[in-house]
């Protein structure tokens, strides 16, 4: 009897929140942290995490390359976000953009019958335009600081 409540026990400590590891915490992260008591904020790379200590692998202008989880206060952990939802919204400013400044450059020509109908045929070129260049640059800078409990 005593082998199995020391099995319950062992159990019930693995599988516990509080010794839970978060799965973004993981060897090679870039990771950004605050240390108790300073508003300054340290990025470093993350060799080891454990429920209650994080050891760095690099960290340029760390103190330490070893600090306990209870001395951070904002920890973070830099990764991709959901690229397709940043493309799009990256489209729409852009298209947006393009279309406006089609319509700017279209309204200053002063030609009179056939001379600004090229112009005019271009409104949509731009903001399609526009709108790749805006999805491009939002897919490529698709990453954000992701926050740690």
């Amino acid at each position: 009897m005593p082998y199995g409540l020391i099995l319950l026990v062992a159990l019930v400590a693995a599988f516990s929140p509080a010794t839970a590891q978060d799965p973004r915490l993981r060897p090679g992260a870039t990771i950004r942290f605050s240390p108790s008591g300073t508003d300054t904020v340290y990025v470093g790379q993350l060799a080891r995490a454990t429920p209650d200590s994080i050891l760095l692998r690099r960290c340029t202008n760390c103190s330490r390359l070893s600090y306990s989880r209870s001395d951070l206060n904002r920890l973070a952990v830099f990764h991709p976000a959901h690229r397709g939802s940043r493309f799009l919204t990256g489209f729409g400013y852009g298209g947006l953009i393009g279309l406006g400044l089609s319509v700017i450059v279209a309204r200053s020509c002063h030609g009179v019958g056939d001379a600004c109908d090229g112009g005019i045929v271009l409104i949509p070129f731009g903001g399609l335009l526009g709108g790749l260049v805006g999805g491009l640059a939002g897919y490529l800078t698709a990453y954000t600081w992701d926050p740690v409990p």
